[in-house]
C-alpha cells in the first residue's frame, strides 16, 4: 500500500525544465533511495514534496490524499518529517531541549500552567522531557543530553536532527543527505538508524551521494537525470542498468 504517490510532476524555471513528469510511489514502511548527479532535480523534487515550491504540472498523494498547496508546516502536521541538508539545529539549546522543541506539535500548550507552574503544565513538561531522553537513546547520542547543539560535533548534531524529525511523530521521514559531511563510521551509524526507523514502521524517502548508504539501505531507488526518471528498482537492478552505469556511476559499478 502507498503512503506517498507523485504523479506526473513537473516544474519549469522560466524556459527550463527541471522535472519532467515525474512518477514515484513510495510504499509504507520501505526505505525509497533517490540519486542523481547535481543538477538532476532531486533538490527540485524534494522541495516539492515539503511544500517549499510549487509544482507546474503533476499531484502528490500522501495516505491517499492531496498535499499540493500545503504550507510545510502542514505536512509535517499530515506526519511528513523532514531532515533537510543543512543544519536546522537550535545552536544555542541543549540536544534535550531541541528535541522537546521539536515535540511542539504533539504538545498541549498551556500558558497558565507555564505562567503558573501548576502541576499539569511540570507533570506534561516531565513526559515531553522523558521522550526527548528516548529519542536521543535511539539515534545514540543520549550521553551529550545536555551539551549545547553547537558543541556537538558534525555526526551527531546530523542525527540530532533525525531525532527532532522524528519528535513529531511521522508516518513518512524525508532525508535529503543525511550522511554529508560524516566519516565511514558516521554513516554506517546512520545507515543503522536509518534501519532503525524502518523498523519501527516509519516509511523514509533518503536523497543521498553516498552510494555505499543508498545500496546498503534502501529497498527501491530511483534515478534522476536531467529531470527524467531513467531508472527505478531494486539495488541490484538499478547497478545493472546500462543507463544509470552510463550517466551516473560510470564505468565501475558499485556493489549493493
Amino acid at each position: 500500500m502507498s503512503i506517498i504517490k507523485i504523479e506526473q510532476i513537473s516544474k519549469d524555471f522560466g524556459g527550463v525544465r527541471a522535472i519532467d513528469r515525474v512518477d514515484i510511489d513510495v510504499r509504507q514502511g520501505e526505505i525509497f533511495g533517490l540519486i542523481g548527479t547535481n543538477g538532476s532535480g532531486k533538490s527540485t523534487l524534494f522541495n516539492i514534496i515539503t511544500g517549499f515550491i510549487a509544482p507546474t504540472t503533476g499531484d502528490i498523494f500522501y495516505k491517499g490524499n492531496s498535499i499540493l498547496g500545503m504550507r510545510p508546516d502542514r505536512i509535517v502536521k499530515e506526519g511528513i518529517g523532514i531532515v533537510f541538508q543543512h543544519n536546522s539545529i537550535f545552536p544555542d539549546l541543549s540536544a534535550k531541549e531541541n528535541i522537546v522543541t521539536g515535540r511542539h506539535l504533539k504538545t498541549n500548550h498551556d500558558i497558565f500552567g507555564s505562567f503558573f507552574n501548576t502541576k499539569g503544565y511540570w507533570k506534561q513538561k516531565s513526559v515531553q522531557e522523558q521522550k526527548a531522553m528516548d529519542l536521543l537513546e535511539l539515534v545514540g547520542i543520549k550521553s551529550e543530553s545536555d551539551v549545547l547543539a553547537k558543541n556537538l560535533p558534525h555526526g551527531s548534531q546530523r542525527v540530532l536532527q533525525v531525532a527532532m524529525a522524528l519528535a513529531s511523530g511521522p508516518e513518512l521521514l524525508l532525508l535529503d543527505e543525511p550522511a554529508t559531511g560524516m566519516n565511514p563510521e558516521e554513516a554506517l551509524n546512520m545507515m543503522d538508524l536509518i534501519r532503525s526507523i524502518q523498523q519501527m514502521g516509519v516509511a523514509v524517502i533518503v536523497v543521498e551521494h553516498n552510494m555505499r548508504v543508498i545500496m546498503g539501505v534502501c529497498t527501491r531507488i530511483a534515478v534522476l537525470n536531467t529531470g527524467i526518471k531513467i531508472a527505478e528498482g531494486t539495488p541490484e537492478n538499478v547497478v545493472s542498468n546500462e543507463k544509470v552505469i552510463s550517466t551516473y556511476l560510470g564505468k565501475r559499478k558499485i556493489n549493493a
